[in-house]
C-alpha cells in the first residue's frame, strides 16, 4: 500500500561513536514527535544486537605458515558460502556454491570441526588460531552520501501536509541537532523538497506567459 511516511537519513559527519550517534538520533526523534505536525518518528536501528567477535592470532598463524586471510576465507566458505564455478544443465546455467551443511554450523562447537591446511600439508583446526568473544553492536551499519547514517521514518500527523511536516523537520533539526550531525531526505520526500519551490515558481511563470500569448492572439 502507499505510504506517506517521510524517509530521513540521519548523518554523523564527525565519524564518532555509534552509541552517541544513536543517542542524538533518539533525542531528535523525541523532539520531532513533540511537534503537532508529526505523528510519529521511528527507526529500526539497534546498537545492541548480539554478535560474536573473532580475534585471529597472527603469530600462531605465522608459525605454521598460514595467513589470517586463509582463516577468514575458510570460515567464509563453511559459514557464509563461496562461489566455486558454473555448470550448464537443461539449457540453464547454475552456480556452484561451497558451504557447510546447516546442521554442521549451528553453534560455536562446530568451529572445532573446521580445519585449514598449513605449510606442512597437514590439516589444523582453526579453533587453535582464533578466540571468540560475545559482544553487542549494530547488525547493519549504513552509509548515506559517504557518512554513517541511521534511517528514520517520519509520519505526518492527521490534518497536516507533507510540506508542513518537512518544514517542522527542518526547524527541529536547526534547534536540536549538535554540530557535526545532520540529515538528508530520501525517497519521494527528497524529490518533493527539491522540486516544490522551483516548480511553483515555474507554474506561475508559465501561466503568465500563456495569458500573455492568449491576449496577444486576440
Amino acid at each position: 500500500s502507499a505510504s506517506s511516511d517521510i524517509e530521513l537519513n540521519m548523518q554523523d559527519k564527525t565519524g564518532g561513536d555509534l552509541e552517541k550517534f544513536f543517542d542524538v538520533t533518539k533525542q531528535y526523534m523525541a523532539a520531532l514527535t513533540a511537534r503537532p505536525e508529526i505523528k510519529s518518528a521511528q527507526s529500526t536501528f539497534n546498537p545492541n544486537f548480539p554478535q560474536y567477535m573473532i580475534d585471529i592470532d597472527a603469530a600462531a598463524c605465522k608459525k605454521v605458515g598460514i595467513s589470517p586471510s586463509d582463516i577468514l576465507a575458510t570460515m567464509q566458505g563453511y559459514y557464509g558460502g563461496l562461489y566455486a564455478s558454473n555448470f550448464n544443465r537443461f539449457g540453464k546455467m547454475y552456480r556452484v556454491m561451497v558451504q557447510a551443511d546447516p546442521a554442521l554450523r549451528t553453534n560455536l562447537e562446530s568451529l572445532k570441526n573446521i580445519k585449514v591446511r598449513n605449510s606442512a600439508g597437514e590439516m589444523a583446526p582453526i579453533s587453535q588460531f582464533i578466540t571468540v568473544d560475545k559482544v553487542y553492536g549494530p547488525d547493519i551499519i549504513s552509509r548515506f552520501n559517504m557518512y554513517t547514517s541511521i534511517k528514520v521514518m517520519v509520519a505526518p500527523a492527521d490534518g497536516y501536509t507533507s510540506g508542513q511536516a518537512l518544514k517542522a523537520i527542518e526547524e527541529v533539526a536547526g534547534t536540536t541537532l549538535p554540530t557535526g550531525f545532520g540529515y538528508e531526505l530520501g525517497g519521494m520526500a527528497r524529490e518533493e523538497a527539491e522540486t516544490s519551490g522551483s516548480t511553483t515558481g515555474l507554474i506561475f511563470l508559465l501561466c503568465f506567459v500563456f495569458v500573455y500569448l492568449l491576449l496577444s492572439a486576440q
